[in-house]
């Protein structure tokens, strides 16, 4: 296990969300391994999954040699996902503590985010010195016009 240089953590559907709550739990040395997260929660219907998207922000703090972050959480197309400004801040937070990150895609397509936390999150992209892929997907929620401002000045 010493000769290991990184761990991939992959999982969809429901394992995603056992996996966030395993890896928010765990405090081991693996943690501080993983280079590479590709979670996929399918289609949310429930606040169970938004609550586990929200808990993947904390397991940000406790992975420093992260460098490229995959994340679906996807409501489902023909009605708005659980996903609210709250779920969406505290995985903003999160976002701030990837200071390796070189890869970040988040798609939060057909959720209730109304761009509340975009600010944060510019502030959270600012402090990826590292990163130089950025894909966001963020169809069907209800950010308006004022919100995109604070999003650049975040970065800014």
């Amino acid at each position: 296990e010493n000769d290991v240089v990184a761990i991939v953590s992959r999982a969809s559907g429901q394992q995603a969300c056992e996996e966030v709550k395993r890896r928010s739990r765990d405090d081991c040395d693996k943690l501080l391994r993983i280079s590479e997260i590709d979670w996929d929660f399918g289609d949310l219907e429930d606040i169970a999954k938004a609550v586990s998207l929200a808990a993947a922000g904390h397991c940000f703090q406790k992975m420093p040699a992260l460098v490229r972050c995959k994340i679906a959480a996807k409501g489902p197309w023909d009605v708005r996902g659980p996903i609210q400004d709250e779920h969406f801040g505290e995985l903003c937070q999160g976002i701030a503590r990837g200071t390796q990150l070189t890869s970040l895609v988040l798609d939060l397509n057909w959720n209730q985010i109304t761009g509340e936390h975009l600010g944060t999150f510019g502030e959270g992209i600012g402090c990826c010195a590292q990163l130089t892929s950025l894909v966001l997907y963020f169809r069907s929620n209800q950010i308006t016009g004022e919100h995109l401002g604070t999003f650049g000045e975040g970065i800014g």
